[in-house]
């Protein structure tokens, strides 16, 4: 998306960050020299750098200017660019700087009072903005100081080429020599004190040279006996260089080059030693994806934090088109290729969204697409960024539903309306339908709330529990959740499981229609006393049932529970004032 800010911003936030710069600044330096190694011999004007300036500017994006975002990733870029420049760091420390700065400005801004759930979002958003810019200019500064360190390929090669010529020998049939070059007479014999008309009209073997390995005098011979062209590389010690020899024979005889590929194998030994160390680096940051794109959008490098968070191992990958990574629906409809399009326009590119793991499950991320271009300005491929942030929004967003329910759940004294109303909440953010049971002070169990997202779907959820009044009692229904106070989590319904549970084939159609991948059930028990169930099911991919969903749930139940008994409890209070003053009157 555009602008990854949220709407609505509040001036409270905005406000407290700028009164509290000076003690985040001063906790900041402090975290950052004990846990950086890096920063712990460095001046604390360099540690804080421009942190002062990117508070004004985090105060500004709270408040919503629209200059914020720009002028925290020109800031965000100046950090990276700063961290590279003094030396030491590495990306691990810089993303660990960002992470002790979120931990101190949520510590300082929040001794006051919490922080809601849009300034929440909004601050994260802001610093993960900051974090991401910066770390990819680090990466791009570390990866030319990487390719500066090493021996200018081109020009030694230049230089060779220009100051020693090839090194020429050539010898008849009768191994006479016919023409020899000072560079010749080098390999051959390590010096050029012999001359051409020394040796011109002899036998090689009448002066065999000193330097010269049989591989060279095998080489002659195969290329004679074969009449074809033999090359092969040799290290000759004593001159300490690599040589590339091409012998190729003639109906006179041979032509022998010698060719100085020294400093070519130098340069790409040091080119090898500086992508492994450029790979170890990004390899070494486990908690983001970092990878490269071409400039078609193909993957070209993976590190292993992308294994981590999308499942896929760097021979799986590399060479797919990055597509392959989003969600099959946001593949269809082109939004890979409009991130890469925005990229080559802005030069970077946000995201927040929905992406897929290797086994199909999704996961919310954030990602960030730079544009790679070289000296000439030709695109030369993508840099990506990308954070796996499933845990922070289904963090933020219980977080947001347990505040809107309890203004629900008080709002009347109505327990069934008030349960109505919480059923739209939960449907369809945590659930594709839901029932609500509770039990009625005779102990009869009634069914409260039903509520399925579709409203087709709607009626012929009422129809089955008209049809079937204990339609979801499968291995673990409402009944044995009420009857056993324990909670029950399917993460997956299989067909097995529907079957052995239908009553006849209508039931097992009427269930499938309705959805029924994975549900949750969990008792309502207030003051030891059991009140009802609260049944969520799913029937979509993107939700995820798991254990720490399961506590929520149960957190939910427990609130629901106290709702339904403190409605109880006041419509007795009533009746017995109701009876109180009867008597009274009638005395």
């Amino acid at each position: 998306m555009d602008d990854i800010r949220a709407t609505g911003p509040s001036q409270a936030t905005p406000a407290r960050i700028r009164r509290s710069r000076d003690s985040i600044c001063q906790d900041w330096l402090a975290a950052v020299r004990a846990r950086v190694p890096a920063a712990k011999d460095k001046p604390a004007s360099l540690i804080i750098n421009s942190l002062p300036e990117c508070l004004l500017h985090y105060a500004a994006w709270m408040a919503g200017e629209d200059c914020a975002q720009q002028k925290l990733r020109e800031l965000g870029k100046e950090h990276g660019e700063q961290r590279a420049k003094l030396g030491g760091f590495s990306l691990e420390q810089l993303l660990l700087e960002y992470s002790l700065l979120r931990e101190v400005m949520l510590g300082v801004l929040q001794r006051e009072e919490p922080l809601t759930g849009p300034d929440l979002r909004r601050l994260l958003a802001a610093l993960d903005e900051s974090a991401s810019t910066s770390s990819v200019e680090f990466v791009r500064l570390e990866h030319l100081r990487l390719q500066a360190e090493l021996p200018p390929v081109t020009g030694s090669l230049r230089a060779v080429v220009d100051g020693l010529q090839d090194g020429i020998l050539i010898v008849d049939r009768q191994w006479r020599i016919v023409y020899v070059n000072t560079p010749a007479l080098r390999v051959l014999y390590g010096d050029s004190e012999r001359v051409l008309r020394m040796l011109q009209g002899r036998s090689l073997w009448d002066d065999p040279p000193t330097l010269g390995s049989s591989r060279l005098f095998k080489g002659q011979i195969d290329a004679m006996e074969r009449n074809q062209t033999v090359e092969f590389e040799e290290h000759f010690p004593a001159l300490g260089l690599r040589l590339r020899v091409s012998i190729t024979p003639s109906p006179q005889g041979f032509v022998t080059v010698f060719r100085d590929v020294t400093a070519t194998r130098k340069a790409e030994e040091a080119l090898e030693e500086s992508q492994t160390s450029f790979r170890m680096m990004v390899n070494s940051v486990k908690d983001y994806a970092l990878f490269m794109l071409d400039a078609e959008g193909h993957v070209s490098s993976w590190n292993e934090g992308a294994e981590r968070i999308k499942g896929y191992k760097a021979e799986e990958i590399i060479g797919q088109h990055f597509r392959r990574l989003y969600m099959p629906e946001d593949a269809k409809a082109g939004r890979p290729e409009h991130n890469l399009q925005k990229a080559r326009l802005c030069g970077s590119a946000t995201d927040e969204w929905w992406r897929c793991r290797k086994d199909g499950s999704p996961f919310w991320a954030s990602l960030t697409i730079t544009a790679m271009y070289d000296e000439e300005g030709n695109l030369q491929g993508f840099a990506k960024i990308l954070k796996d942030l499933t845990e922070r929004k289904r963090v933020e967003e219980q977080q947001k539903f347990l505040a809107t329910m309890g203004a629900v759940l008080s709002a009347s004294l109505d327990a069934d309306d008030n349960l109505r109303k919480l059923a739209h909440l939960i449907v369809p953010t945590f659930a594709s339908w839901c029932v609500i049971h509770t039990l009625e002070p005779g102990r009869s169990l009634r069914v409260c709330v039903l509520h399925h997202e579709s409203e087709e779907k709607q009626r012929l959820l009422e129809a089955l529990e008209g049809q079937y009044p204990d339609f979801l009692e499968l291995a673990g229904g409402p009944r044995k959740v009420m009857r056993t106070s324990q909670s029950v989590l399917v993460s997956q319904v299989d067909t097995s499981m529907l079957a052995s549970f239908a009553r006849d084939e209508r039931h097992l159609e009427r269930l499938r229609e309705l959805g029924f991948e994975k549900y949750v059930s969990v008792p309502l028990v207030a003051r030891g006393h059991m009140v009802g169930a609260l049944t969520l099911v799913s029937s979509s991919g993107l939700r995820q049932y798991d254990a720490d969903f399961g506590a929520f749930a149960e957190d939910v139940g427990r609130r629901v529970a106290m709702s339904i008994d403190n409605t109880r409890l006041y419509r007795e209070t009533e009746r017995a004032v109701r009876l109180r003053d009867h008597i009274v009157a009638v005395v």
